[in-house]
């Protein structure tokens, strides 16, 4: 990778450092990124850090989804959310042959990401916080449509509503979705008196066409 893509294509002189980010980077996945915090451990300032950053972009190692929000106060968060292209090293960074019980949601939102990447513009995935730390998954917003809330579950039991009835207090109208892998068919329910469908990852793409989402990504 540093070889044929990185050395050829882009002028970056610090090979151990750029690799270290590199790993970092993969280590943080799914996080807030903040060039700060790589800039220390890499040698390097925060604004070599962020050309680091658009590098791996670039050569579609990362992806970096911004924050969905109408310019209300309460909900503006400016940092993005970084996400590693490839689970298999995440795992090798991390040091295990195995996935553990406690990171399988955490991978999973990675495979969510990557199905809705194989039909929609990363420019229209986002993800969602306010100022009160309430957290969507990813947030799906099309031209001339309202807002898809997903939440990404390996289990779709015992759902923890609060983040998605605080979304909705803002933005009121769109398709409510958690998709999971222990359900067989789309199912339809109601948390706190949002309708919610809960979506296999194997229909996920199928169900939003059907939902006329994907027309016009």
């Amino acid at each position: 990778f540093w070889a044929k893509d990185i050395e050829e294509l882009f002028n970056i002189e610090k090979k151990s450092a750029f690799l270290k980010f590199f790993e970092l980077f993969a280590l943080q996945s799914g996080g807030i990124f903040e060039a700060k915090s790589f800039a220390s451990p890499c040698g390097v300032s925060h604004t070599t850090i962020a050309s680091y950053l658009r590098v791996l972009e670039e050569t579609h190692i990362a992806y970096v989804l911004r924050p969905f929000h109408s310019n209300q106060s309460k909900e503006i968060i400016s940092a993005p959310k970084g996400y590693f292209f490839d689970t298999g090293f995440i795992n090798f960074f991390k040091g295990t042959d195995k996935i553990k019980d406690e990171l399988k949601g955490f991978y999973f939102e990675h495979l969510v990401l990557n199905q809705l990447l194989t039909k929609i513009p990363k420019e229209n995935i986002h993800y969602w916080r306010d100022k009160s730390k309430n957290e969507l998954d990813l947030v799906l917003k099309m031209r001339g449509k309202d807002p898809v809330a997903i939440e990404c579950k390996w289990t779709s039991t015992n759902f923890d509503s609060k983040a998605l009835r605080k979304f909705r207090e803002i933005h009121k109208n769109g398709i409510n979705v958690i998709v999971s892998q222990d359900t067989k068919k789309v199912l339809h329910k109601q948390f706190d008196g949002l309708k919610t469908d809960i979506v296999p990852i194997g229909q996920l793409m199928k169900y939003l066409k059907a939902q006329d989402i994907l027309k016009n990504a």
